[in-house]
């Protein structure tokens, strides 16, 4: 098969409440309007935007082994986004977060790392990652086995084959220079 682009990197399930205008005290409950989960993180979903968009895409990131990648993959596969390079680690959770969304659009967030932090693209992948003619990189400063060196070879071995490239990070600040070099 295929595939229009591969989207490397990080894949998160997002949780998301709105409106939350306060954590309530002690064991108390708060009503909200609204919870929904989501695939997310700057590679999945950048993956199911440009699946909508009609492109036929390869994901390529990494799940655990918990209910969260249940939810994660058969959702990338409700979209028709294939996931054989998806990687799901043993033992360790899939990375996920709660957003907790005001009514003014802040969107505080509590983050589990887990399985992105674990992702790497092996040597026997490459070629298969590296088949489509757009290659995107998502993640940069979360993908802690990937970050530095091994995104910098990837790009540039993408590159050097004539793929078309894009790259995004998260939560850049003063140390992501050291993350790209």
């Amino acid at each position: 098969m295929s595939h229009d682009a591969a989207v490397i990197g990080l894949y998160i399930l997002d949780v998301l409440g709105r409106p939350v205008d306060g954590i309530p005290e002690g064991g108390n409950v708060e009503f909200i309007d609204e919870i929904r989960l989501t695939v997310a993180g700057t590679a999945g979903g950048t993956v199911i935007d440009l699946a909508k968009l009609g492109l036929n895409c390869l994901a390529v990131g990494a799940v655990g082994d918990d209910e969260k990648a249940d939810f994660v993959l058969s959702t990338l596969n409700r979209f028709k986004v294939d996931t054989s390079l998806m990687q799901r680690l043993e033992g360790v959770p899939t990375s996920a977060t709660i957003l907790n969304v005001r009514r003014n659009g802040d969107r505080p967030a509590l983050h589990q790392r887990g399985a992105s932090d674990h992702f790497d693209v092996p040597a026997d992948m490459l070629d298969a990652v590296l088949a489509p003619s757009i290659i995107h990189l998502g993640g940069t400063g979360l993908l802690a086995k990937l970050d530095g060196e091994p995104s910098a070879r990837l790009l540039a071995e993408a590159k050097k084959r004539g793929r078309t490239v894009t790259f995004d990070l998260l939560g850049a600040n003063e140390n992501t220079i050291d993350l790209l070099l």
